[in-house]
């Protein structure tokens, strides 16, 4: 991953959040067992370094944290998936969103568009915005 951003954008990543990665190595690929306290501080340490480099990470997960992200988002995968809250629980639920990962994501978009400006200030949207960016300034080149 490192090599090919390096390669599209040669000498951009900080030799900082190399040796970063090369010091926690074992901590990132020896994951036996995932777990919430150990993504915490991955995603505290990792996010904003990342991020300036075009690469996103998720606090949990891309479904969790949508989900998660709020309310008006909550009822609305919920009505796109006929799941009340009555009848599943929160889990269940993302555990639809991940099973149907990619027809989950094309039908909520598509039903559910004009919802998404809710999420504009989180961090959920910095991907979005970040290829916006990088569109306009292919367009201007």
């Amino acid at each position: 991953m490192l090599n090919l951003k390096e390669t599209l954008r040669p000498g951009s990543i900080s030799k900082e959040l190399i040796a970063s990665i090369e010091t926690d190595k074992g901590e990132l690929t020896n994951i036996q067992q995932p777990d919430d306290v150990y993504r915490q501080n991955m995603y505290s340490k990792y996010y904003n370094q990342l991020n300036n480099y075009g690469i996103f990470i998720a606090e949990k997960g891309l479904e969790e944290d949508l989900y998660n992200s709020y309310s008006l988002i909550q009822d609305s995968i919920r009505a796109l998936l006929n799941y009340p809250t009555t009848t599943y629980t929160d889990e269940e639920v993302i555990e639809k969103m991940k099973k149907k990962k990619s027809t989950f994501m094309y039908h909520f978009v598509d039903e559910y568009l004009s919802d998404l400006s809710s999420i504009a200030g989180c961090e959920l949207a910095e991907p979005l915005y970040y290829c916006k960016q990088v569109i306009e300034e292919l367009r201007h080149v």
